[in-house]
């Protein structure tokens, strides 16, 4: 249901407005069919709501739970098919594979809960030293959504922010074998996150569609995201992403191989880039046409956007590039391989070389335009520096 509807002209005006300050923890951005325009729809709240999963067929969801060391975390996992009236549960055992088999008919809705030890030990790991996830699975096609922390705290879950635990690799590949079609309603609500909290949460997903709604964090640690569409060839809407500080290696190859995403999810507000922390973050996204208009101008990282958009084949204009200031291999590889790339604009007055740029536009259009800062002095061409038969323009901004 919609609560309440507001329109931009632009997309820009739009980010600008999440971005101001408000808290919008269920917002979508969706495109008007007839105008353009864009428009922010306040969705019924799912905070307040058990993580859940709605059968769109018959079949059977399953949560395993690995063979754990005896510091494992998750004591116990729920669910309910009544709305929490029931409750089945099956309890952590020690050096024991845990396995819950829920049969559902379609439109069946599922509700879940689980707990975990407060510390370093975490919620879908069996120990801090397992290499072996608790995931979710299922035979049938599902819908996911709800607030993520009632795995973690059980009934105690509305109003969390904080993970219960300092440990990394806390949601590793949840999703990534859920044959989940719509997550637009799945709450992620940390917005203190821990190293590689989501790394792969819904890696090589060949059902997902839509994404969820909204990242709500604003300061990524390292390998928050990493990898964490990767290879989803059905993905067409990627996320909201708020963050304004991106750590070491956050969105490395995020997105990578989502070969149906057609418009980049926007990092407009960012003001701290770390190292890597966008490495080949679209890279091989084929599908894609659409990406933000301009990058913030803020200073660069080594590696921070290299192999961004290498294999965006379909992509015809570059963000803007403000930095004036290039970090070693900062956009090395960055458009390679875009075939149909024909416009760019870069506005660093540091000399390119194959120590900042290297094959930066390898494989990009024969012909195209190239903006550079007016009063730059570099004169580079080749794939390290202007695209050969290029038109050079200049701009102050």
């Amino acid at each position: 249901m919609i609560k309440h509807l507001t329109k931009f002209s632009t997309s820009e005006e739009y980010y600008a407005f999440i971005q101001s300050g408000v808290t919008l923890p269920n917002v979508s951005l969706v495109g008007d069919f007839y105008g353009g325009d864009y428009n922010v729809e306040y969705w019924t709240d799912e905070t307040e709501n058990y993580l859940w999963m709605s059968a769109l067929e018959d079949g059977q969801i399953t949560f395993t739970i690995p063979s754990k060391n005896q510091t494992a975390n998750i004591q116990y996992f729920s669910w309910s098919k009544d709305n929490g009236t029931t409750w089945e549960t099956v309890n952590n055992v020690d050096n024991q594979q845990v396995v819950a088999n829920i049969n559902v008919k379609c439109l069946d809705k599922v509700i879940f809960k689980a707990e975990c030890e407060s510390g370093t030990n975490y919620t879908t790991k069996a120990s801090e030293t397992s290499s072996t996830p608790c995931v979710f699975t299922s035979t049938c096609r599902v819908n996911l959504g709800g607030n993520l922390a009632s795995l973690m705290y059980g009934d105690n879950f509305v109003g969390v922010t904080t993970m219960k635990t300092s440990a990394s690799h806390a949601f590793f590949t949840l999703f990534s074998d859920l044959k989940v079609i719509d997550a637009s309603c799945l709450v992620l609500p940390f917005t203190t996150l821990t190293n590689a909290i989501y790394q792969k949460l819904f890696y090589n997903n060949n059902t997902l569609v839509v994404a969820p709604r909204c990242l709500p964090a604003k300061s990524l640690s390292q390998q928050a995201y990493v990898s964490m569409f990767l290879d989803c060839p059905s993905l067409i809407k990627g996320p909201q992403i708020l963050c304004t500080t991106i750590g070491k290696s956050a969105m490395t190859s995020m997105f990578r191989g989502c070969v149906s995403l057609t418009e980049a999810p926007v990092i407009s507000a960012t003001t701290t880039l770390g190292q890597s922390c966008c490495f080949r973050m679209f890279s091989g996204c084929t599908g894609l046409t659409k990406v933000q208009t301009r990058f913030p101008n803020v200073a660069l990282n080594t590696y921070c956007y290299y192999g961004m958009y290498d294999g965006c084949t379909s992509m015809t204009t570059a963000p803007v590039l403000p930095s004036p200031t290039l970090k070693g291999n900062c956009y090395g590889n960055m458009f390679k391989g875009c075939s149909n790339l024909s416009y760019i604009k870069a506005l660093f007055t540091t000399t390119p070389s194959d120590t900042y740029t290297a094959n930066w536009v390898d494989g990009v259009s024969a012909n195209g335009t190239f903006v550079k800062k007016t009063g730059a002095s570099w004169d580079v061409t080749g794939v390290n520096g202007v695209p050969a038969g290029w038109t050079v323009e200049t701009a102050s901004s």
